[in-house]
């Protein structure tokens, strides 16, 4: 079987491709220089005791924001402007309790990360049984977490910035695994399901509202959820990279609905060219989600 890739016939150089065309156009260069616009902003940060959620915390604290961190257990070190609010992301009247606190304590909102995540919780082929014999349900820890916590730690900061009327930014932590393929089953259907959410919300959040959303998806990630083991193997960044990320995205509204791709210190805006090429391969002229809109506006899918 050919390894070389083939194009349309309508394509004489493969340079010409709209997918290779849009990836060498989505290259971005973040600088913590470019990020003084978190001076004063008001962030709620899910998961920002540790990883990347607390690399976020670190980067808009040096840069004179205020966060609030709801997370089941303290940092180990303190941070100027970041107060620790103890919370279960997976119980709902905790992330009221977060949300209320933040916004009591700092005056309101501007930003939220939805950061909070855990690493693989269950091995769906194990064929574990219990104690009569049966096959054993599977747990669904994982899911809780990086995927049900993270809908309604949105769907909460999309509430309170609606009630201030001022507009703002929810940025959620994805993965480069949310669009592969992923050994790590439960890991990759949470963070798939992110992504999914994300996009659906993205086309239906009033423009008027000045709320915008996006993600960001990092390769390997040097956190507590990455062993030195595989860290000797893969390639890895460190949690800053990513945070510089997440700060990006939240302070330029026109990234509504796109997602960051970060890899040792390159950025990359990844929806936009995988979109794109997707109409393409399909050989439609619009998406199924394009055109959803539309019937949306003639009130067809009401």
């Amino acid at each position: 079987m050919s390894t070389t890739p083939t194009w349309d016939a309508d394509i004489q150089d493969p340079s010409d491709c709209v997918y290779l065309r849009c990836i060498i156009m989505s290259d971005i260069s973040i600088r913590e220089g470019d990020l003084k616009g978190l001076k004063g902003k008001r962030v709620v940060v899910t998961g920002g005791s540790s990883g990347i959620g607390l690399g976020f915390a670190n980067l808009v604290s040096s840069l004179g924001g205020l966060v609030v961190n709801g997370d089941l257990r303290a940092p180990q070190e303190a941070l100027p402007g970041v107060t620790f609010f103890a919370t279960d992301t997976t119980s709902w009247s905790s992330l009221i309790n977060l949300f209320e606190f933040a916004n009591n304590t700092m005056g309101g909102i501007d930003m939220i990360a939805a950061n909070a995540g855990v690493s693989t919780c269950e091995d769906y082929l194990s064929g574990e049984l219990d104690g009569k014999g049966k096959l054993k349900e599977p747990t669904h820890d994982n899911l809780r977490v990086n995927l049900i916590s993270c809908i309604n730690s949105v769907i909460l900061g999309v509430h309170h910035l609606r009630q201030q009327g001022e507009g703002g930014a929810i940025v959620i932590t994805a993965s480069a695994s949310s669009f592969q393929r992923f050994i790590a089953t439960d890991y990759a259907v949470g963070k798939h399901g992110i992504l999914g959410f994300m996009r659906s919300l993205a086309d239906r959040l009033d423009q008027s509202e000045q709320i915008h959303i996006g993600a960001v998806a990092a390769i390997w990630t040097s956190t507590g959820m990455l062993s030195d083991q595989v860290a000797q193997c893969v390639p890895t960044q460190d949690a800053r990279t990513v945070a510089l990320s997440i700060a990006w995205l939240a302070l330029h509204a026109e990234t509504h609905g796109q997602v960051i791709y970060s890899a040792s210190g390159s950025y990359r805006e990844i929806e936009l060219p995988i979109q794109s090429y997707t109409r393409k391969l399909l050989g439609v002229e619009k998406s199924e989600g394009e055109l959803a809109i539309e019937l949306s506006k003639r009130g067809a899918l009401e």
